[in-house]
């Protein structure tokens, strides 16, 4: 009781008084119309969500800054020094660039002519977040996001095409005009010729036993609160070995929020491999011959490849009543949805035969329509403007 009381001190003067100084007084410099600032909020490495608009900043001479909070990791008295320098660094900044929602980003008032971006750190939207969950068992309460609205201050929320658009909308509660379908910018490198085939290569070269085998990925989300993140019920890894061994690898991407990811079994590290680390999803994603996920929101940036999807959703009830979804997942995902081992080795197995690419296709064209590989021209034509 006291702990919480003190963490809700805490918070208060962080969000209520010493970074809303911080920004006032910062901002009684000249806005700087060619400087813009980067900000990881939860991950301890620079977000991929953000990188190709970083580059293309320090392409046009720009001048940039990255800020990389660690949000979920992180102590009070680091939030403070670090949130004390993204105050000051904002303050005069033409344009601000994050990946995910950060009560930081709503203390302040924003200056007239300032850009704030929300890039999200996902495409596409199917399961619930941000306002929409605000009743629900996830995310934060109706008073705690009215409280601190990490989401006021948004000039522009780039999205992956219109269908998407209003549960950005509600989720983000924005104004109109505030959430436009110019694409995801984290897209745009799969669009690139060389990226695919220099995909495999640099996963073979980790991974020596692709090699002259399909690849068949496994990156389920996580469960329960995101400060409690556990791993989902995984299928069984020696059943898959003993089905698939002779042809396939299996590889892992446990969530990085996870903090205590389920154990690769020591008979079957010769399919199955972890790569939560040390391999980007960008790459595991193009190498990828097929996906296993159960509702995670690379469905849609997997949709781009036209390749076979499955969907081990034993929760799913659950999941729903918990989390909820803003589309019926029994008609949303583009794949067989299997709740047991056996249905997903049978799925797996049938692919080949029952795999229908206009499923895929429809799924892109529905969801997926303004990522063409320009995104990232666009957002940053629409920020600086």
């Amino acid at each position: 009781m006291v702990r919480r009381l003190i963490g809700r001190v805490a918070k208060w003067f962080l969000l209520r008084v010493a970074l809303p100084c911080a920004y006032r007084i910062s901002a009684r410099k000249p806005l700087q119309t060619d400087k813009a600032v980067f900000v990881t909020v939860r991950k301890t490495v620079f977000s991929d969500s953000l990188q190709l608009l970083y580059r293309q900043c320090i392409n046009e001479e720009k001048q940039v800054s990255t800020h990389i909070l660690a949000y979920s990791s992180s102590r009070y008295p680091t939030l403070l020094y670090k949130g004390l320098r993204l105050m000051r660094d904002i303050a005069d900044a033409k344009c601000v660039f994050l990946d995910d929602s950060c009560e930081a980003m709503g203390c302040f008032r924003r200056r007239k002519g300032q850009q704030i971006v929300q890039v999200w750190h996902a495409c596409g939207a199917f399961k619930k977040f941000g306002w929409s969950t605000a009743r629900l068992g996830f995310g934060q309460s109706v008073e705690e996001m009215t409280s601190y609205p990490s989401h006021r201050n948004y000039t522009l929320v780039p999205v992956s095409g219109p269908q998407v658009v209003e549960n950005y909308r509600e989720a983000f509660s924005a104004d109109a005009g505030v959430v436009r379908a110019l694409g995801v910018s984290r897209t745009d490198v799969f669009f690139e010729p060389d990226f695919v085939p220099n995909s495999r290569a640099v996963v073979e070269e980790v991974i020596p036993a692709a090699r002259g085998k399909k690849i068949l990925l496994y990156a389920p989300t996580f469960r329960g609160r995101v400060l409690e993140a556990t791993a989902p019920q995984c299928f069984s890894l020696q059943k898959m070995q003993a089905q698939f061994g002779k042809d396939w690898v299996l590889l892992v991407r446990q969530h990085y929020l996870i903090k205590q990811p389920f154990i690769i079994p020591p008979e079957c590290r010769d399919f199955v491999f972890d790569v939560s680390t040390g391999l980007e999803i960008d790459t595991l994603l193009a190498a990828a011959d097929a996906c296993i996920t159960d509702y995670s929101s690379l469905v849609f940036e997997y949709s781009l490849f036209g390749r076979p999807m499955f969907f081990y959703a034993t929760d799913l009830e659950d999941y729903d009543d918990w989390r909820g979804f803003y589309y019926d997942y029994r008609s949303f995902v583009p794949g067989p949805i299997v709740k047991t081992d056996q249905e997903l080795i049978d799925a797996i197995s049938r692919a080949e035969e029952n795999f229908d690419p206009n499923q895929i296709e429809d799924f892109r064209i529905r969801f997926m329509a303004a990522c063409d590989g320009q995104a990232t021209k666009r957002i940053l034509e629409k920020a600086f403007s």
